[in-house]
């Protein structure tokens, strides 16, 4: 089924249980069948399963220095795969970094929209009552002045009928 990684580290747990077991030759041949898809399908974590359960085989088969070397070689990859996952990390926390910064950056535009209109909001109702304050302005000075006129008039009629009766009684 193509899925070469999976087998690879099912061999190489295989090999480890053969291990445990003290069925070195059982070990061996899954070892060899691992290294044979480690070929066609090199990994990191493959390479590192592959190499632990190496040293523990040669540790079993008394090749110390071998052993030693397959240990430096894991750890190696250990390292190799707590790098890349530190890296994935660094960039999973980067990205939410960036993504809350502009999350708070929506968050102040949306306040600042928000308090641009009250502020347009209060404008608009100072303009209202300014041109309603200014149409009863202009009302009440129209009113004073057709008072004005009104009494002008009067005044103007009461000194007609004086001046009337003044010269009818000089008459």
């Amino acid at each position: 089924t193509n899925q070469f990684n999976s087998a690879l580290l099912a061999q190489c747990l295989l090999s480890e249980i053969d291990l445990m077991e003290n069925k070195l030759g059982d070990a061996n041949n899954k070892l060899i069948v691992a290294a044979r898809l480690l070929e066609e399908n090199p990994f990191l974590e493959g390479k590192y399963a592959f190499q632990k359960v190496k040293t523990k085989y040669l540790e079993k088969t008394s090749d110390f220095e071998g052993a030693y070397k397959s240990y430096q070689k894991a750890m190696s990859f250990k390292d190799s795969i707590s790098y890349r996952l530190n890296l994935e990390n660094f960039s999973n926390i980067e990205f939410q970094l960036n993504f809350e910064k502009k999350q708070a950056e929506i968050e102040a535009l949306q306040e600042r929209r928000k308090q641009n209109e009250l502020i347009i909001y209060i404008l608009f109702a100072f303009i209202i009552t300014v041109i309603v304050s200014f149409i009863l302005v202009f009302y009440q000075y129209k009113k004073r002045k057709r008072r004005e006129k009104e009494i002008l008039n009067i005044e103007k009629l009461r000194i007609e009928n004086e001046l009337q009766n003044t010269e009818t009684q000089m008459r």
